[in-house]
Parts: C-alpha cells; structure tokens; sequence
C-alpha cells in the first residue's frame, strides 16, 4: 500500500454520534475515500480543535439528531463556537463542506441538527459540494438507503482536477478496507495514568427474564417494553442511581470458530487494550476470547453493503 502520509491531506470527516450509527456511517466515508486512494482523517467533533476547523479547504459531516431536535453530547460544545455572532460572514469562504444527517422522520424535528449545521455554515460562507444528505430511520432499509445514494454522489462530485492530480482516483488500485479496531498488548501500552482506568464498580452475571410487556398501545409507533429480569447469581444488590447494561455475547462456540480462524489461542494469558480508532487506554483489559465474545459481530453483514445490493 502506497504511503499517503507525503500528501496533503483531501478532506476530513468529522462526525457527531449520540449511539454510534453516525460514527460508522462516517467510517464508511473514510473506507471509500482510502479505497479511491486520497488522502483523509477523521475525528469525533469533541476531538476538532477551532483551529483545525477554519484552516481546512473540505470537510465532510456525518451527524446524527438525538431527543427532540438535539445535537449528540459530543457536539455541543463545538456547536455553541459556531453559533457565536461575532463570526465573521467571510470566516469559511474557502471550505467547501459537505453534510448527511441521520434522523427519524417520525419526529416533528426530523433531521435538525444536520440541517442546522447546513444552514450555518453556509452562513460563514462555506461552499457547499452538494445537497444535504438525509437518512431516514423510517425507511425499510433504514438510514443506509439514502446513505448510499449521497456517498457515490459525493465521491462524483469532487472527482474533479485538482482531487486527482494530487493523489488520483483509480479504481484499479482498491486498498483493502481499514481497521477500525486496534488491539494493543497491555505491556506494550505505555505508562498508563490512573486516572485512564476508572474502576467498574459493578458485576457481570447472567439473569432470565421473566416478564417481557410492551408498555405503549400497538398503534403507537415506538415499541417500548418493560423487562423483568431475575438475576441467577447471589448478592445481587443495588443503590439508587444504579443501572443495567444488557449486552450480546457470541457462543463461545462461534467464538472458538473465530479465534481459529484468526490464528489466536483462546487458553492465551496475553491481555489488550481496545480501541475504535487510535490505541487508548481501556476501562479494563481484555483475553483474546473477551474480543471474540463480546466485541465481534461474528455473522453480521456490513449494513451499507446490504443496501448496495438492494
């Protein structure tokens, strides 16, 4: 694989993710751009830094709308800066910028944020490639639909001269899909702070459920239910404040069948930190068959392609 690291970079992605769909969506824009062999970063908007934000020349946005309208928690402190009236209406004149929104046409503010953001920085002057992107929740392939219509979009719309002088779009060159996922060998990790490995106060265990009731009418269109789980472990106590957190495992068949398959010993002692990104320090290192279990969809297609072949 050539290394891109001599150019300069293309574009950026920037995303603002509440539950980790706009995240991945944005990693999607990230595969192809590398794919198409450019040049291309991405970080989360609590990451941009204002000085990296106004001396870009191409950002693209993937953001999503939480509660009533809301933009996620990782974007609010972003988003007052650029609500600010003291900017100029010249500050973005040289950004061009692109914008998809994930959101739920069954709320009255379907979709704001990212319309919010459209809006604004056409106000500061930004120039915008295209449309904004709207992905639906409502749709029968979900937000993925729209999705993959405004990426191939886009990709037509900067495949212009200066784009492929500075690295070149050949599709006859395809790198393989990037890792998103990064273990790390925790005595390879240097020194760690302490304040990285916040204790987990609670447990693990098992529980069975017992009640299973949906608790809003069936012409409502949310189907939320109330669950009632027994725990079969003792000592299970618990304080005001407490929560749950219910995950998915793998078989540990499945993940035997994974492990093998990746060339890894499931009776290895060997611990890793894991990281979506970059190597960061972890809330608790993992074995091989905690990766496997717990963080792996083993037998999950990736959704976007799903939609492509529809």
């Amino acid at each position: 694989m050539e290394d891109l690291s001599k150019y300069p970079v293309d574009f950026s992605v920037v995303y603002a993710s509440q539950t980790g769909n706009a995240e991945d969506m944005a990693y999607s824009v990230y595969d192809e751009a590398i794919k198409r062999g450019l040049n291309v970063e991405i970080t989360g908007f609590q990451d941009l830094t204002w000085e990296y934000f106004t001396n870009s020349k191409m950002l693209v946005f993937v953001c999503s709308t939480t509660g009533v309208g809301d933009e996620p928690d990782t974007m609010k402190e972003f988003w007052k800066l650029l609500l600010r009236k003291s900017l100029p209406r010249n500050l973005l004149t040289h950004l061009r910028y692109a914008v998809f929104g994930l959101g739920d046409s069954s709320y009255e503010k379907y979709n704001f944020v990212a319309k919010k953001l459209f809006r604004r920085l056409g106000m500061l002057g930004g120039n915008a490639i295209m449309e904004l992107g709207l992905g639906d929740d409502q749709h029968y392939l979900g937000p993925y639909y729209s999705f993959s219509n405004w990426i191939n979009a886009f990709f037509s719309n900067i495949n212009s001269p200066p784009l492929k002088d500075s690295v070149g779009l050949d599709r006859d060159n395809l790198f393989s899909p990037t890792t998103h996922f990064l273990l790390a060998e925790c005595d390879k990790v240097a020194d760690i702070p302490k304040q990285h490995l916040a204790p987990i106060s609670g447990r693990e265990g098992w529980g069975t459920v017992v009640k299973n009731e949906r608790i809003t009418s069936t012409d409502h269109f949310q189907d939320v239910r109330s669950l009632v789980i027994e725990p079969n472990y003792d000592e299970c106590r618990w304080n005001p404040g407490d929560y749950v957190s219910i995950t998915p495992q793998n078989s540990a068949a499945d993940a035997q069948k994974f492990l093998d398959m990746m060339g890894y010993s499931s009776s290895s002692t060997q611990n890793f930190f894991y990281s979506r990104n970059r190597i960061r320090h972890g809330v608790r290192p993992l074995t091989q068959t905690d990766f496997a279990s717990s963080f792996t969809k083993i037998k999950c297609a990736p959704l976007i392609d799903i939609v492509q072949q529809e």
